[in-house]
């Protein structure tokens, strides 16, 4: 890592921070990549091939590799994520099956956004201050379920690079000229979109930013609108993309249940816990939340140019946080990016930031097992064991996953013969009738293919179960199936116990 500079007033309001001469300044952008690529591969080792490391990664991956055989999101594997995620993970199945191209993925991909987090920061950190900046986000990240192929692991980069491109035409706009770059970063905010609807509050944050620089040139509120829409048309070119498909497929209905119906009917925070949850997270940012306001306290006293555009991306990625209040970890992850970048300047600070930088990244990382690198291969024998005993009692299963590890259709060669593949879809009782599909029905024709095997989670004081389709496959269980085992499987969140109902086949059968 490149060494320290300080930050302090240059006499005109603005930060005086270490310009490295060209030659000097390609050394540390190339040191940087290698920097990043090798933190982010060693600090992620751990879930390399895991296959139950975290429940929608695996979900992406299947619809992805099903995606091959002909089958289509929204219509045969239903699911409310956006387009532009499954044509990812279809892009991926076809470089390998192994969940490993997912990890892979990944970690190329954390290691991109640090390496952009720190460019961004070059505009008013010193060297140091920049690259820890975007160590700070690859180390953070694992403790908000971001060590597997979440949709924002991804969509993270395009909104960082996109943020790049408006940052670095800030001058030109200021000065009335609007150029490609500006509506390429529209076009990338649009990709990332097209991962996570969320992302439309970063991404028409960069539109809006555009759009006051160029009127503090002078342009005209006419000439405003025009550009405006231009740039919202860029932003909506991937999504319109895919609208498109699907209505030439003649699917345009579930898509847009999917997209739009789908978010608006869903009940969120169904257990009630939502301030529980934003106190949990708000205490796990916490030392890097009062970072990131410090130093955005200091570039607001010393009035530097891109105050306003830290604090209004830090603003949107927040926005976008809380418009869902069914907080996961994993919704944490978008405002990641702006917070350690704007911790940049703190860690720019002879002495204390380096200390700062070093002690952050410290914590983030003691939160995972980061240095246990057998966990993956442990955890991916536990489940393709899993499969290895399902078939042994029965060859050829007719699986349902009616509350556990969705990749268990896809190890087992099973293919279930309702959209809902997603076992949250059927089971729990907040997706009741989301789908575009009533959810009692689409379970039953689902017991109506005779499934040979039923899998079911053991979760101690579940009270969000779905009484209708509890009630089926509970009476199911009771009348056919004649074995059972247990076996157990960890995720992120630990060790867990799989219950396996075997045997379906004989009504007067029992469970064992």
């Amino acid at each position: 890592m490149a060494g320290t500079a300080a930050i302090s007033s240059d006499g005109r309001g603005g930060l005086r921070h270490a310009r490295l001469p060209s030659d000097r300044a390609s050394a540390w952008r190339a040191w940087a990549a290698v920097w990043f690529l090798a933190f982010a591969i060693l600090t992620r080792l751990w879930t390399l091939g895991d296959l139950s490391y975290q429940e929608d990664e695996l979900l992406f991956f299947l619809v992805g590799q099903r995606m091959h055989d002909g089958m289509l999101p929204y219509v045969d594997l239903w699911d409310r994520k956006p387009p532009g995620l499954f044509a990812f993970f279809y892009l991926l199945a076809a470089i390998s099956s192994s969940i490993s191209v997912v990890h892979v993925a990944a970690s190329l991909s954390v290691a991109a956004t640090g390496y952009v987090i720190a460019l961004l920061a070059r505009e008013f950190a010193s060297a140091f201050g920049a690259v820890a900046a975007g160590t700070v986000y690859a180390a953070a990240i694992l403790q908000f379920g971001g060590a597997g192929g979440q949709a924002a692991v991804f969509y993270n980069l395009a909104i960082a690079i996109s943020a790049l491109l408006v940052l670095r035409k800030s001058g030109e706009l200021r000065r009335g000229r609007i150029d490609h770059a500006c509506y390429l970063a529209m076009v990338l905010a649009g990709i990332a979109i097209s991962f996570k609807q969320t992302a439309i509050f970063e991404g028409g944050f960069l539109g809006l930013y555009i759009l006051w620089l160029l009127r503090s040139s002078g342009f005209s509120a006419a000439s405003l609108v025009k550009r405006g829409a231009r740039l919202a048309l860029a932003g909506a070119l991937p999504m319109l993309a895919f609208t498109l498909f699907f209505a030439l497929q003649g699917h345009f209905a579930e898509f847009w249940h999917a997209m739009v119906t789908a978010n608006l009917a869903k009940q969120y925070d169904a257990g009630g816990n939502w301030t529980g949850r934003l106190a949990i997270f708000a205490i796990e940012l916490a030392p890097l939340l009062v970072v990131a306001v410090l130093s955005l306290h200091r570039l607001g006293q010393l009035a530097h140019p891109q105050f306003p555009f830290l604090y209004g991306w830090l603003a949107a990625a927040a926005a976008g946080f809380l418009a869902v209040p069914n907080l996961i970890d994993h919704y944490v992850l978008p405002l990641l990016v702006p917070l350690s970048l704007a911790g940049a300047a703190f860690f720019s600070r002879r002495m204390v930031g380096p200390t700062v930088a070093a002690g952050l990244i410290a914590l983030y990382l003691s939160a995972v097992p980061v240095t246990d690198f057998g966990r993956g291969f442990r955890s991916a024998s536990e489940m393709t064991a899993l499969a290895a005993r399902i078939e042994a009692a029965d060859p050829a299963p007719r699986l349902l996953v009616f509350d556990g590890p969705v990749y268990l259709y896809q190890l087992t060669g099973s293919h279930p013969v309702s959209p809902l593949i997603f076992p949250l879809h059927t089971n729990y009782l907040p997706e009741r009738n989301v789908s575009h599909v009533d959810t009692a029905t689409a379970f039953q024709s689902m017991l109506a293919a005779r499934p040979t095997t039923v899998v079911w989670r053991k979760r101690e004081g579940a009270d969000l179960y779905n009484p209708e389709t509890m009630a089926l496959v509970r009476a199911y269980i009771s009348a056919r199936c004649r074995v059972s085992f247990d076996h157990r499987l960890q995720d992120l969140r630990g060790p867990y116990e799989i219950t396996v109902h075997t045997g379906c086949g004989r009504s007067e059968g029992k469970t064992g």
